[in-house]
């Protein structure tokens, strides 16, 4: 006899649904009005960063950077002089400065005005007569002599190497009267912006009226017109010269004043100056192409025998920028 498959009814497929179906309500339905405060919170999500010295840390937590130490420039070192000023000729601006505006006596850092004059009243191979009244005048001399004929670059050798005065007035002289002269170069400070700069003499004498002056600010102004000039670039980084005279087998021989052209590389040129009100003065630069490195430094007041200190301190602490 062949045995019957269960069957499952409708019926009973039905009410198991139901069954379960009610089941669920109820279940969701406390869920649902169960109170907030008695729902467990889940645990809140934590991940670890890495940091440099390997702590863990919980996201979200405050981390405190580690403090860089800044290294404090060392501020310009204490010089004798009463005012100067450096200035870098790449970056274009001045590196540091001490009374800069402190009016002062020149010296024969005027020549350098003095040169510049001449430069545009004559051409370099211009000839000029050594006249009488040049001869034997205060301060540094060439010794020229009277009725001698030099050319103007000679002249100017004699007049920025020694700083002979006796340059700077036959200078002053050949094509005009040295008022003339010195007009001239008044005019040109004002063309290049010089505020606190007067000459009353064409070789840097003091004046008993106190009216030749000038500031570290002003003689940078000269000096940055100076490297513009190629021929008298030349000159002021020469250390010794023999001038011809144009018309007699005499020559001059001069030293460049400029110390600092001597004992230390880079170093091209430009003018010093010395005289008793003023002090000891100079104006200085320096090119070193493979440090990148270009500066004037004007240093002015100084004890006469600590003006290249000075300025070579100034140039130390220039060159750690």
């Amino acid at each position: 006899m062949k045995k019957n498959k269960p069957s499952i009814s409708i019926f009973g497929v039905f009410i198991t649904i139901v069954s379960i179906s009610a089941f669920s309500y109820a279940v969701f339905y406390r869920i649902k009005n169960l109170p907030v405060e008695n729902i467990a919170p889940s645990p809140p999500l934590q991940a670890e960063v890495i940091t440099d010295n390997a702590e863990s840390v919980v996201l979200g937590e405050k981390v405190e950077e580690p403090k860089k130490e800044v290294e404090q420039l060392a501020p310009p070192p204490q010089v004798t002089a009463l005012s100067y000023i450096i200035y870098d000729i790449r970056k274009g601006e001045v590196a540091a400065e001490s009374n800069s505006d402190l009016i002062l006596p020149p010296a024969s850092t005027t020549k350098i005005m003095t040169a510049l004059v001449a430069l545009e009243e004559y051409s370099i191979s211009d000839v000029l007569p050594i006249p009488k009244g040049c001869l034997k005048l205060p301060g540094t001399q060439a010794y020229l002599s009277e009725g001698d004929f030099l050319s103007v670059e000679s002249l100017l050798y004699a007049l920025l190497l020694p700083s002979a005065s006796d340059a700077a007035c036959v200078l002053a002289s050949g094509r005009n009267n040295p008022s003339e002269f010195l007009a001239k170069m008044n005019k040109k400070a004002g063309e290049l912006g010089l505020k606190h700069t007067n000459f009353d003499n064409v070789i840097g004498l003091d004046s008993d009226s106190d009216s030749h002056y000038s500031t570290a600010s002003d003689l940078l102004l000269i000096a940055k017109e100076a490297l513009e000039n190629q021929e008298l670039m030349k000159i002021v980084g020469t250390k010794y010269y023999e001038v011809p005279s144009y018309d007699s087998a005499r020559t001059y021989t001069v030293r460049n004043t400029n110390e600092l052209l001597f004992s230390l590389p880079g170093t091209i040129g430009i003018k010093t100056g010395t005289t008793e009100k003023a002090g000891a003065g100079l104006v200085y630069a320096y090119k070193n192409t493979s440090k990148y490195k270009e500066a004037i430094i004007i240093v002015m007041g100084s004890r006469e025998d600590s003006r290249f200190s000075d300025a070579k301190a100034l140039l130390d602490w220039y060159l750690t920028l």
